[in-house]
């Protein structure tokens, strides 16, 4: 079996570029990529009302489970580039392939 070893510092590398926002946005699109008709974006505070983390939740279909360890692979590369308009007429708009 394959395994691809992925560092937090080869994380910052490849990402130190992208803006918060910029990465909410593609989240954001991911979910219309993956067909959903909700999302819904969390904001959550620390206890001195600073944001910590967000969550972005949505109604897609999502990755199948048996081919999750495939999907990714290569690290960082990204197959909506190929895609085609889906039946609800709309091409792939995440563009990143990174998350």
């Amino acid at each position: 079996m394959k395994s691809v070893l992925i560092t937090p510092e080869g994380i910052q590398k490849n990402l130190k570029n992208i803006k918060p926002l910029d990465a909410i946005c593609e989240y954001i699109w991911n979910g219309f990529d993956a067909e959903a008709t909700e999302i819904k974006i969390t904001l959550h505070e620390n206890g001195l009302g600073i944001i910590n983390m967000i969550t972005v939740e949505d109604n897609g279909i999502g990755i199948d489970y048996d081919e999750l360890k495939y999907k990714f692979q290569p690290f960082n590369d990204s197959k909506k580039a190929d895609l085609s308009a889906k039946t609800n007429h709309s091409l792939p708009h995440g563009r990143k392939g990174i998350g």
